[in-house]
């Protein structure tokens, strides 16, 4: 547990500072949105429309990072948007990791037929881009944001089903299966008792990598119109709404796609150093 202990604090590099910080003021956005945010995200005040960024001075406005086209804030609404795409991303990666997990664990325990359909339906979903698969579903089915992280979870599933396949058919092999099969323990104790929690690490770090995969996939489904309604503060409709307003009002543009950077660099960053800390490839 020292060793452990003494690896784990070896490990905690500026990379690993700088994601924790990130991911943790994107949270607090979200979470803290009604709060934090100086303004309703859909207060309008259209004498004060396309009012560029001011800090301070005679001539501020209050709008620390501009107004839009009717004259909403654009601070607060991408500290509301940050509570869609967290929302969206972590529901989606929750539905994919459980959904991946089961199948590709029960797949890779028992074998058989079932197992080499599966990954033929995996090798199948694996050839067409996740994106352009969250597209053809969100052509057919309402936008609101428990179908979009349903969408994003079917098109994420079998990342999770491969891997967790793969290292299930290497622990079934480990001495400790053996020994467990050794006094009698019945299949479903081993898969659940000591081959899952094996996988968790592995799960932690896919989880992470999606997240941020997700937060751009659904500001990408918004942005082309195909994801939450336009009334929705949703970093991707807020740059759908900058793109006209572009040679104008940069800031439309500008702020809610740096604020995508920072969420998906830092979630980034993150499920690099755990991957660092789980992996024992790397310790050696």
């Amino acid at each position: 547990m020292r060793r452990a202990a003494h690896r784990f604090g070896r490990r905690v590099t500026l990379r690993a500072v700088l994601g924790l910080a990130l991911v943790t003021a994107f949270v607090t956005a979200a979470a803290s949105a009604p709060w934090l945010a100086p303004r309703a995200p859909d207060a309008q005040d259209i004498t004060q429309r396309l009012t560029p960024p001011r800090y301070g001075g005679a001539e501020a406005s209050g709008f620390v990072l501009g107004s839009d086209q009717l004259g909403r804030d654009v601070l607060s609404r991408i500290i509301y948007g940050a509570r869609i795409s967290l929302s969206v991303s972590a529901l989606a990666t929750f539905g994919a990791a459980i959904a991946g997990t089961t199948l590709g664990a029960l797949s890779g325990f028992y074998g058989g037929v079932a197992d080499q359909v599966l990954m033929r339906v995996v090798d199948v979903q694996m050839a067409f881009p996740y994106l352009l698969l969250a597209i053809a579903f969100m052509l057919v089915v309402p936008p609101s944001i428990p179908n979009i992280a349903v969408v994003l979870a079917i098109s994420g599933w079998v990342l999770y089903a491969r891997i967790v396949r793969i290292n299930t058919v290497a622990l079934r092999e480990r001495e400790f299966v053996a020994a467990a099969y050794a006094i009698g323990a019945p299949n479903g104790r081993i898969l659940a008792g000591h081959i899952v929690p094996n996988l968790v690490p592995t799960i932690t770090v896919l989880a992470t990598t999606q997240i941020a995969q997700f937060i751009v996939a659904e500001a990408a489904l918004s942005f082309l119109g195909l994801g939450l309604p336009p009334s929705v503060p949703s970093w991707g409709n807020l740059m759908n709404e900058g793109r006209q307003y572009l040679d104008s009002a940069w800031w439309l543009e500008v702020f809610p796609g740096c604020a995508i950077i920072v969420a998906t660099a830092g979630v980034g960053l993150l499920g690099d150093w755990l991957r660092d800390i789980v992996d024992p490839h790397l310790h050696l």
